[in-house]
């Protein structure tokens, strides 16, 4: 097709597109009734949702305050005074104490009640019950209901705390309708110590809204629809609500006009909120836009036409650039510019399925490694959280086991073609997989001499495991011995639901593989958790991987063979076989290797991977000591010419440290020990090169951390102080409240005003 018609028939086709609004115009008629009543509750939603948000953050504002009120001492030890001058010096500590509030919160009024006394404290005074009502009766010239009327409002029973509406329930507000949340301390059990909490805030608020809501009424009303107080028109013959208006929204008859009602539940209490508004009101809307719509339509058809000539022709000019953009080797001329774009597109396809490919073969190795790294108990330097969800591994509700195969090698003739160790694997994974498909789903990963399978199971997968999970090992061991005369060793773990004790159980199979080993006798054994005195034991073992680790970091060569002979030696005086002595070495080193992923160069790391390249079966233990000596060569950068500077690599360690404290200050276990561990130095070493580089001792450099992360939730959260202590990895409050004030120099509660009224901070 020539290159020219394209561009034309792209302009037609938009312009005849553009007919279709026509089309919408009759539709628009027949259907503007429901548009309208969408608008309305469009209009409604937002209307009734911004008066839920003002009534609720009032009320739970008096709410809080209540219960700030009780867990002041000042008002719990009024009536525990102990002849009258007391209780009036602690009755000015009360009024002083509530005057502040006061100017805190201006917009509310408080009044506490003792019965014990018959005495009131307010934040604008402080008396007798009689002596306050009195004061109140003369300063308003309204009606005022009668003392015993009152104090059945001001001493009544709220030992269940209730919202209501009061005209006199505050001293400050006295006359003006306010919304009350009224309750008793719930901290004491003698009645005399008993006091009542009042605070109000005034309902001036929801008139001053609805003053632009002309013809709009909002009720409040319980959850049978019973009206408890009106605002704006106030439709006075309308006592309740229909209960299924109640529920979103619904047009209603009330007074004998049709009324469009929205309702709400509050969030705070058990109220509902109705916005009502007469039908009436909209009818005009709806043909006003029905014109509107007629010309704008119209309009946008003919100013439509004219401005996809201009612009589909000058998008044209980036196809064309994108054309001459496309190699000759897919161009054809034949086919016109989209035809040429869609083969490009299509090879860009095939060139990005073979990439995804790839990265599902890394995501697969990557999943191997990490599965690896929980069996062994090593610790990665990053949030395990980010692993998992990054590899989209659910634990949830899961059940787990470990298998470990492993076939000995009295089973192979010198010329045995199973003993290339790829092609062994390939025959275990695919044998398994054969048996086991379609009844459990596991990870196959080497872990050096032996096979390993962790399985992950649900409640049903858990049960057939165990009534027939023995049997399907039985068939892989029975298939490898009819088959390849293989004698296979096969530990089965027990099923267990803590994916964080995966290193305690798959330590127990590796030392009952162990001993099978060491008694020559293949089969299948559930693995034993008796205690043990053998090779493997991690606490053992961890001493000189500390040391080969901080030899590493010296580029001391000499340091860290030395420690891989003695650990060799210390295998040897138990009585460990060759096979036991040449899997720990290469445990210890593949533990090593992973710590020490992090920091060494590209060189040194292609270094490494020659000297592991090829399958490794060593003949002897001197020749797996050769091997791993060559390695730590490697990384002890012995075969390089010129190492980096060890401040350099002391520098790359700090940041390192940096990086891991910044990831898990949130750990309330964190501290100087922990990130040794997880370095795997000693924790003096460690701490000694961190205070030589920073000037700062670690440990408070991690307080430093957390202290900044709990600045920055006190200043954007309304969370209370002991939430945030948790958050920022304080095992208490108090602990955090002291750290807090020695770094900053004023408490975290004048932190978090300061930084929420936008006050200078320390």
């Amino acid at each position: 097709m020539p290159a020219g018609t394209v561009l034309v028939r792209w302009i037609m086709t938009c312009i005849i597109i553009l007919l279709i609004p026509v089309v919408s115009i009759i539709i628009n008629f027949l259907i503007s009734r429901r548009i309208i009543n969408e608008h309305v509750r469009d209009s409604h939603g937002v209307i009734i949702s911004s008066l839920q948000d003002d009534m609720d953050s009032r009320l739970l504002s008096i709410n809080n305050l209540s219960y700030l009120l009780i867990l002041d001492n000042n008002f719990l030890k009024l009536p525990e005074s102990a002849d009258d001058h007391e209780f009036f010096q602690r009755a000015q500590i009360c009024y002083d104490v509530l005057n502040n509030y006061r100017y805190i919160h201006n917009d509310m009024g408080i009044m506490l009640y003792y019965p014990s006394r018959d005495y009131i404290v307010t934040g604008g005074v402080s008396n007798s019950s009689v002596s306050i009502y009195t004061s109140m009766r003369y300063s308003y010239r309204g009606d005022m209901p009668s003392y015993e009327e009152w104090m059945s409002v001001i001493g009544g029973d709220y030992t269940k705390s209730r919202y209501f509406m009061n005209d006199y329930c505050s001293y400050d507000l006295i006359g003006s309708p306010s919304f009350v949340f009224a309750c008793t301390n719930p901290f004491v059990n003698r009645q005399e110590l008993n006091y009542n909490i009042l605070v109000t805030t005034s309902s001036r608020f929801i008139k001053e809204s609805m003053e632009d809501l002309v013809h709009h009424t909002f009720f409040i009303c319980d959850h049978s629809g019973n009206i408890l107080y009106r605002f704006g028109d106030p439709l006075e013959t309308v006592t309740s609500i229909p209960p299924d208006a109640l529920d979103g929204h619904a047009t209603v008859n009330l007074s004998g006009k049709d009324y469009f009602c929205s309702s709400v539940p509050s969030d705070v209490t058990d109220w509902h909120y109705v916005l009502c508004t007469p039908s009436s009101l909209y009818l005009k809307d709806s043909a006003d836009m029905l014109k509107i719509t007629l010309i704008s339509t119209f309009a946008a058809l003919t100013m439509g036409v004219l401005v996809i000539i201009f612009t589909q022709y000058r998008n044209y000019k980036p196809v064309r650039r994108l054309v001459e953009s496309i190699p000759s080797t897919i161009k054809e001329t034949k086919n016109n510019e989209f035809m040429q774009l869609e083969a490009y597109q299509e090879e860009m396809h095939r060139l990005n399925r073979s990439m995804q490919s790839r990265l599902d073969d890394m995501s697969q190795n990557i999943q191997k490694m990490y599965f690896y790294a929980k069996l062994k108990g090593i610790r990665l330097h990053t949030r395990e959280q980010d692993i998992i969800s990054a590899m989209s591994l659910d634990f949830s509700g899961k059940h787990f086991c470990i298998v470990s195969v492993y076939a000995g090698s009295e089973s192979f003739s010198p010329d045995d073609a199973l003993k290339n160790g790829d092609l062994l694997h390939f025959c275990i994974d695919n044998v398994a997989r054969e048996i086991l498909d379609g009844h459990f789903s596991f990870e196959h990963i080497l872990d050096e001499f032996f096979h390993v399978f962790f399985f992950m199971m649900d409640g049903e997968q858990q049960e057939e495991w165990e009534r027939s999970g023995s049997k399907y090992m039985c068939r892989l061991n029975e298939f490898f011995q009819l088959h390849f005369h293989l004698q296979l060793y096969i530990i089965l773990s027990p099923v267990y639901d803590d994916f964080e004790r995966t290193p305690d159980f798959y330590a127990d199979v590796v030392s009952s593989i162990e001993e099978r080993c060491t008694e020559n006798v293949p089969g299948i054994y559930p693995a034993s958790s008796h205690p043990r005195n053998l090779p493997m034991e991690r606490l053992n073992r961890s001493r000189y991987v500390v040391s080969i680790h901080q030899a590493i970091f010296r580029r001391d060569f000499t340091k860290a063979s030395e420690a891989v002979r003695d650990y060799t030696e210390q295998l040897k005086t138990i009585h460990a076989s060759h096979l036991l002595i040449c899997y720990n070495i290469c445990s210890m080193i593949s533990s090593i290797l992973m710590d020490t992923e992090d920091y060494i160069d590209q060189a040194t790391r292609e270094a490494v991977e020659g000297c592991l390249s090829g399958p490794f079966y060593p003949e002897s233990v001197a020749q797996c000591e050769d091997r791993i000596n060559r390695v730590l060569a490697c990384l002890c950068n012995t075969m390089g010419t010129m190492p980096p500077d060890a401040a350099d690599r002391e520098s790359l360690l700090v940041r390192k440290i940096k990086n891991y404290i910044d990831n898990f200050y949130g750990d309330t276990s964190l501290n100087v020990t922990a990130v040794a561990d997880a370095m795997a130095l000693s924790p003096n070493y460690m701490s000694k090169i961190f205070k030589n580089h920073t000037g700062e001792g670690l440990l408070n450099y991690i307080n430093h951390v957390r202290i900044k992360h709990a600045k920055e939730l006190l200043a954007s959260s309304d969370r209370n102080v002991d939430e945030i202590a948790a958050m920022a990895g304080f095992s208490n409050s108090r602990s955090f409240r002291r750290n807090f004030q020695n770094l900053t120099g004023i408490t975290a509660s004048d932190y978090r005003r300061r930084a929420q009224s936008n006050m200078p901070q320390e």
